[in-house]
């Protein structure tokens, strides 16, 4: 059981970032069907307002993107940290 703690904390410190503590404000692409494509239209022939429009849709979209992976990392990192914080406490409880 200790070999499997201490490889476990070796893993982690290894593998890991700190956590970060930011809030990611911002919109998000995620919904339940998985992550989807730009729902951006653009005709064969658009004129230049249209072309902007798309342009800003694209632009929003890749924002959003930057968003989803900033809160993906976020929980990640937390979820690493919280785990080396209970070898942290398994370790000082039983006097390791």
């Amino acid at each position: 059981m200790k070999l499997k703690i201490a490889a476990l904390a070796a893993d982690l410190s290894l593998t890991a970032t700190l956590p970060s503590m930011a809030i990611v404000l911002g919109g998000s692409n995620l919904d339940f069907m998985g992550y989807p494509q730009p729902r951006a239209y653009i005709s064969f022939d658009p004129d230049e307002e249209e072309l902007r429009q798309y342009l800003d849709e694209i632009d929003e979209y890749v924002e959003n993107c930057d968003n989803d992976i900033r809160r993906i990392l976020e929980a990640r990192n937390n979820a690493i940290e919280e785990a080396r914080q209970m070898v942290r406490d398994y370790h000082r409880h039983h006097g390791l």
